[in-house]
């Protein structure tokens, strides 16, 4: 839930505090339920030999996390589609790991994710131990349908109506991304998850202004590029080394290749790739800042690739027109000190990801998206002096402030950061 402040371009971003449903009898006692609600108290005993007492509420969200690892069940990368993975992850209180529980017949369940609408599925209808669970429209199948065994007070089996198969950790992983598989009831704790209401009574605020990015961050994948989360900061650490071809690359290396762009200009500067050791510390919750700084010479953000963004200047308020001729292929070029940056649409990405995709994040937080919005091209007119604007993304579907990319200057970023930008070392 986002709420708009007047005259402000900034969102406070609601989240909700989740009870844990460690009596869920006590819950539905508690729950003012319609005639809709369905209460599931019965007892009885599937061929598992496992105990039904499913008390939980038809039409009401909850979180499922495993006992094993702590993680809730997610969809990879916020995908919208169908065939989307179903993983663990780190909890972020975010609708991709929100699921409302539907009941269908005879004790069985659906379970259809928040943010993308779609059901919880075992993949190809899969009777099979290893089948892999992903989201898809709804079917009407068993293949779709679950049934829930409490194990313990506050503890859950789910086992598909179909291949009678529990819902289980694959390889007992404790990792973010971790895969979610289909397997033979074993009564360990990979197979047990916990069922936490999501309640829309008691609401708290977390920040209490700005965003959450920690969404965002599995799609960063780079060479040399690590990540982790400290406090309300995520610390990226580059090398700096681009995962496509450029002449910049040494001679020696698999990636070094002729210019192959389109520039009848191009001239090649006399630096090359070399490995960096660069580390940015980023806000996770991202906010309007009350003094808005300009950007540096040097690293302002970073592509999801691990190179660094730069500003529109070559140097002390030096427009960029000259030194656009030193672009490699995809638009990139070195250093003085061979730091390897991208001034403007890196294309390898926009061809990879696509022209509306995610591109990667400045100092301050905020994302950074291609130049297309919606099928129209953006251009500068449509962005604030930051070079940003608030509108959903497929990332953020309760929307954020994002900068784009166009194709004149400033390209990336305008008179400054919307937000209060992180450090940067090299």
């Amino acid at each position: 839930m986002i709420i708009s402040k007047t005259n402000v371009p900034t969102l406070k971003k609601i989240r909700k505090t989740i009870k844990s449903a460690t009596v869920l009898g006590t819950i539905v006692m508690m729950l003012s339920c319609s005639n809709e609600d369905f209460n599931q108290s019965s007892i009885s005993e599937n061929s598992n030999g496992i105990s039904i007492k499913a008390s939980l509420v038809s039409g009401h969200i909850y979180t499922i996390k495993s006992v094993h690892s702590n993680k809730y069940l997610d969809i990879a990368e916020n995908g919208l589609n169908n065939g989307v993975n179903i993983i663990q992850s780190s909890y972020s209180g975010t609708p991709d790991q929100q699921w409302e529980l539907i009941s269908a017949d005879n004790e069985q369940y659906e379970l259809r994710n928040v943010l993308s609408e779609k059901y919880l599925s075992v993949q190809r209808r899969s009777i099979l131990n290893g089948g892999n669970i992903q989201q898809q429209d709804h079917r009407n199948s068993t293949h779709q349908k679950w049934q829930l065994y409490q194990v313990s007070s506050d503890q859950y089996n789910i086992i598909n109506v179909r291949s009678n198969k529990a819902l289980d950790v694959e390889d007992w992983n404790t990792i973010d991304g971790g895969n979610i598989q289909q397997w033979s009831y074993a009564g360990t704790n990979n197979q047990k998850w916990i069922f936490s209401l999501v309640d829309d009574d008691d609401e708290i605020e977390e920040p209490e202004e700005g965003y959450d990015i920690r969404t965002i961050l599995s799609k960063f994948d780079g060479t040399g590029l690590s990540y982790e989360i400290s406090g309300d900061n995520v610390i990226f650490t580059s090398s700096d080394l681009p995962n496509h071809t450029s002449p910049y690359w040494p001679s020696s290396n698999p990636l070094h290749s002729d210019y192959t762009g389109t520039n009848p200009n191009w001239r090649m500067n006399p630096n090359e790739i070399a490995e960096q050791n660069i580390v940015l510390t980023i806000p996770l919750y991202p906010a309007e800042a009350t003094n808005h700084e300009a950007t540096p010479l040097g690293a302002m953000g970073i592509a999801r690739n691990g190179i660094v963004f730069f500003n529109q200047y070559a140097g002390p308020d030096q427009p960029l027109t000259n030194e656009i001729d030193s672009f490699d292929q995809w638009l990139g070029h070195p250093t003085g000190t061979d730091i390897y940056h991208y001034h403007i649409e890196p294309t390898y990405l926009t061809q990879q990801y696509g022209t509306d995709a995610f591109l990667g994040l400045l100092s301050d937080g905020f994302p950074v998206y291609g130049p297309v919005e919606n099928g129209e091209e953006i251009t500068n007119e449509d962005l604030d002096e930051y070079h940003g604007h608030i509108s959903v993304t497929a990332d953020f579907p309760n929307g954020i402030y994002h900068y784009h990319i166009t194709s004149n200057d400033p390209y990336i970023n305008g008179n400054g950061f919307f937000g209060t930008p992180g450090n940067t070392t090299f």
